[in-house]
């Protein structure tokens, strides 16, 4: 386990040290990505993560309607009438 915090450590410095030479050396660019393009960056996996949690959600609960649909136009296809063969 402390290796696990270790590593997460040693990789937040080494991001933290690269950000503050960008910041340093390129100020309009830095400021830029950090106030524009980091909250897009957030907002966009956030959105991301939403749409995986839910689509198995939406794809299970509207299947049996997409089913029923086609069973109908299938029907309608064959010339039979109704949802069920008699």
């Amino acid at each position: 386990m402390s290796t696990i915090k270790d590593t997460f450590f040693r990789i937040e410095n080494k991001f933290d040290t690269n950000a503050a030479r960008l910041m340093m050396h390129h100020q309009l660019l830095g400021l830029f990505l950090l106030f524009i393009v980091a909250p897009l960056l957030t907002l966009l996996a956030v959105g991301v993560c939403a749409c995986i949690i839910t689509m198995p959600y939406i794809l299970l609960s509207h299947f049996n309607t997409i089913f029923m649909r086609f069973v109908q136009r299938l029907h309608l296809l064959l010339g039979k009438s109704g949802y069920y063969y008699k």
